[in-house]
């Protein structure tokens, strides 16, 4: 990352650390104290995939101050296309000899659509996502500074009155929400989150409306982790109040920890001894994210139980696989693209 803050290099290691957490931790509803921890934990690690995109808007909406717009397509394009397809080829092999398709089922439109719409592997989405808002990007960087602060928070506000919060409140009061009030600028739902990392990083955020931020963030997850456990408990299956990382809750608790960390790590001693392990960390976060499901499924057939214990025990295991794979594969001269 050319742009670095300390704050943005622990948020980075961490969001990775997240994402596997929410791909491992999948036990479902269990009548005892294990559901508890698990939509705990969940909860806690969901912030993790806005962050990434919040993170995004940091560190590239000012990318003209660095270098011109072809250098940006350049450094950004090929660092997200090139694995995309490696992985994309890897998973379909590996999907293959899983016996998930047949030599039967291969035609023209199968692998393009396989392919194309990312089915190689689910949590490729996100480099589709971000691909999108790549090419967003150079377009929202010329907004003039001299506007940008208040066109931003525009944006923001507008983005989660009517993209976020009126279609949640009316979903779960059993209303329809007219979708055509949603802001179009921001229709897709990931793409806010640029504007609000942009915002958070870039802006003074005075005392107190940190605090409204934090206190409406613990709101947000408390929204997400209460009723789920109760109504679960009460239904006797798992009912999630936290599916899309864009709904309300989740937009809120997600800009506080951005907020919090922003504001709260600094050049102190402590952060000083630490960043030589997240610097060390941070350029295998790419790896990791595209090796883990791999792992994590291959290690499935050693790990017969799935309970909080041994999820966490699979969570450490995999970062710890993947984290030495990639570090050997990034030291060895022409593989580096597999791992950016």
């Amino acid at each position: 990352m050319s742009y670095e803050k300390n704050y943005i290099s622990i948020l980075n290691v961490l969001a990775c650390i997240g994402v596997v957490i929410l791909h491992t931790f999948e036990t479902g509803y269990t009548s005892d104290a294990n559901f508890v921890f698990e939509v705990l934990i969940r909860a806690i690690a969901y912030c993790a995939v806005p962050v990434f995109f919040m993170i995004t808007g940091a560190t590239l909406i000012d990318y003209r101050e660095r270098y011109d717009t072809k250098t940006f397509f350049k450094k950004r394009l090929l660092k997200v296309i090139i694995p995309l397809i490696i992985w994309s080829i890897i998973y379909f092999i590996i999907n293959f000899f899983k016996g998930k398709f047949s030599i039967n089922d291969l035609s023209f439109k199968f692998v393009f659509e396989y392919f194309f719409l990312v089915k190689t592997n689910p949590i490729f989405w996100f480099f589709v996502v971000i691909i999108g808002i790549y090419l967003a990007i150079p377009v929202i960087s010329l907004i003039p500074q001299e506007t940008r602060r208040k066109a931003f928070l525009y944006i923001i506000i507008i983005t989660f009155v009517f993209n976020q919060f009126l279609p949640d409140l009316l979903y779960h009061l059993n209303l329809n929400y007219n979708y055509d009030l949603k802001f179009p600028l921001t229709y897709s739902g990931w793409i806010s989150f640029i504007f609000i990392g942009y915002y958070i990083d870039k802006y003074e955020i005075v005392k107190k409306h940190r605090v409204i931020i934090y206190v409406l963030g613990i709101i947000g997850f408390l929204t997400m982790v209460v009723p789920t456990i109760f109504i679960s408990y009460h239904k006797n299956e798992s009912c999630s109040w936290f599916d899309e990382y864009y709904d309300a809750p989740c937009v809120l608790y997600s800009a506080s920890v951005f907020l919090f960390f922003k504001s709260k790590i600094n050049n102190n001693q402590i952060v000083t001894k630490i960043m030589p392990f997240f610097n060390f960390v941070a350029p295998t976060t790419l790896g990791i994210y595209v090796l883990h499901i791999a792992i994590r499924d291959f290690l499935r057939y050693f790990y017969t139980y799935s309970y909080f214990g041994m999820n966490l025990v699979l969570t450490l295991s995999i970062l710890t696989i993947c984290f030495i794979v990639v570090k050997i594969v990034q030291k060895i001269p022409g593989l580096r693209h597999i791992f950016p």
